[in-house]
């Protein structure tokens, strides 16, 4: 209780701390920033000590979490640097997963609960305990909150009442983070399956597979899914069909997603570094534009540039078409990068607790008043509170195994009819049934 008490008091004390201006020398060097094209927006120190550190700081919408190793959370305008609020989300010594937002809550899940917050004042609204081990980071649409398990089986919440909608069973556990787009929702296993079902109702709407094991969450854009496998390879797969439309193969396996800016995907892994991978329609040897072994992780795109961080702490200014790199900058420990793909803004961290933001040349300062109006509750829009979910068919009040939907029936005549191709037709490859051995590979 009293650590509890002493942290609240150092992070109410951030609040005037960040209004004032946050004074102190310059965390990356002003000269170096503004000849590579950047600015200082703004930096802060958090209130960790003793054997407490940020280990994790996580971006959802407008919010930077950083997390420490004791269970604590800070929740910081991302705009402003302005702390909103400081709290102990965990005390069973469990990392702290990425949250999700859904109306004016934020959800935080560990192994063994859910938490929900008020994402503006940190305010517990609700916490319940889990009947399963969670494996993935949460992923919420308006209506529901949607966790995946260690038991091979996804799960669909109510966030309002602790209810469980649904769950889906497929072959194997799911530790990559499903996502969302409009209202279909995306989820690997680790056994490289891919699903795609309508979010509401878990009805399966279409399944891929790729040929490792996927632990990575899942980027899901409108070109389509990039799936980051162990098999030292990324994929795209088309949204409709989740049909395979390049495969980039890469020189070590893959355990994280990969950041896409513009046309480009990086994709780090323990050899290449980070790989600058075209999402465009290349050849195969056009795939891999590029490789730089000391990168570590993309942050944003700044004109022709891309702002990278290493593995030996420093921040690169690289060229997005060549990999030359233009510039570089010491970041003097600051080793947590914050990737910002949709704007031009650099977010670092630190374990010991200190943050940094960067912008381009031009962009207008923060000012007071911004200040004050991030620490303010805005009006909440129309869709701030969960929305309800529409009537269900009963189909969704029954259990369904996405497994048992996948697997063929044993036995019986095939599908289909006879094929009219003879059994005798060789493709171009030189094989019975043609084409290429592995279709749609990009790499040799």
């Amino acid at each position: 209780m009293k650590r509890r008490f002493v942290a609240l008091v150092t992070g109410l004390s951030l609040f005037s701390g960040v209004a004032l201006g946050q004074d102190g020398a310059d965390y990356l060097d002003s000269g170096q920033l503004y000849a590579a094209g950047l600015v200082k927006s703004w930096q802060l120190q958090l209130g960790v000590s003793g054997g407490q550190h940020v280990t994790d700081v996580f971006r959802v919408d407008d919010v930077l979490y950083a997390t420490t190793n004791d269970g604590w959370v800070y929740a910081i305008h991302a705009y402003t640097g302005a702390v909103r609020w400081l709290r102990q989300v965990t005390t069973g010594g469990y990392r702290i997963m990425a949250p999700a937002h859904i109306g004016e809550r934020v959800v935080f899940v560990t192994p063994a609960a859910v938490l929900q917050l008020d994402r503006f004042t940190g305010r517990a609204l609700q916490e319940f305990s889990l009947e399963f081990p969670a494996g993935s980071a949460p992923v919420c649409d308006d209506h529901q909150v949607y966790i995946g398990g260690l038991n091979q089986r996804l799960y669909a919440f109510n966030p309002q009442h602790a209810f469980e909608n649904w769950k889906a069973g497929v072959f194997a556990p799911i530790t990559s983070r499903p996502q969302i787009m409009g209202d279909r929702l995306f989820m690997a296993s680790e056994d490289g399956q891919v699903f795609a079902l309508t979010a509401l109702t878990r009805q399966l709407r279409r399944m891929g597979r790729v040929f490792g094991s996927v632990t990575a969450d899942l980027v899901v854009r409108e070109e389509g899914v990039y799936v980051a496998s162990r098999d030292q390879s990324l994929y795209l797969l088309d949204l409709e069909y989740l049909e395979e439309r390049w495969r980039a193969r890469l020189s070590a396996p893959l355990f994280e997603p990969p950041v896409v800016i513009g046309d480009t995907a990086y994709q780090h892994n323990r050899v290449d570094g980070v790989a600058a991978v075209s999402t465009e329609v290349v050849g195969v040897e056009q795939r891999v534009r590029w490789t730089l072994p000391r990168g570590r992780q993309a942050l944003t795109a700044v004109g022709a540039d891309v702002l990278l961080l290493t593995s030996d702490g420093a921040l690169l200014v690289v060229r997005q078409g060549t990999g030359h790199v233009r510039a570089e900058i010491a970041a003097h420990g600051l080793a947590i990068a914050i990737p910002a793909p949709a704007e031009s803004a650099v977010f670092l961290a630190g374990a010991d607790g200190r943050l940094f933001c960067a912008r381009p040349v031009g962009t207008p300062a923060v000012t007071a008043e911004q200040l004050r109006a991030a620490l303010i509750r805005p009006a909440p829009p129309e869709s701030a509170e969960v929305a309800e979910i529409p009537e269900r068919p009963a189909s969704i009040t029954s259990p369904v195994n996405l497994a048992e939907m996948l697997v063929p029936p044993r036995g019986g005549p095939p599908l289909g009819g006879k094929s009219k191709i003879s059994r005798a037709w060789k493709g171009a490859a030189g094989q019975p049934g043609g084409g290429e051995p592995d279709r749609g590979a990009d790499q040799p």
